[in-house]
């Protein structure tokens, strides 16, 4: 039976500067989330890039 061969080198994320950007214009995550409505917990995940994002959400923190 054949073995299954597994990479011990992790994929590089994605990086986004959400957080980067966020600070810049001196917003809280809750601030934020009020501004785009979204949840806190929803930002968080996108500035650690767990969650993706639509072109909607990206609209919404483009204009905030």
């Amino acid at each position: 039976m054949a073995k299954r061969v597994t990479t011990r080198f992790k994929r590089p994320r994605q990086r986004y500067f959400f957080r980067e950007w966020r600070k810049y214009r001196g917003l809280t995550q809750p601030e934020l989330a009020e501004m785009v409505g979204l949840e806190v917990s929803s930002i968080s995940q996108l500035e650690n890039a767990k969650q993706g994002f639509t072109d909607q959400t990206l609209m919404a923190l483009a204009e905030a």
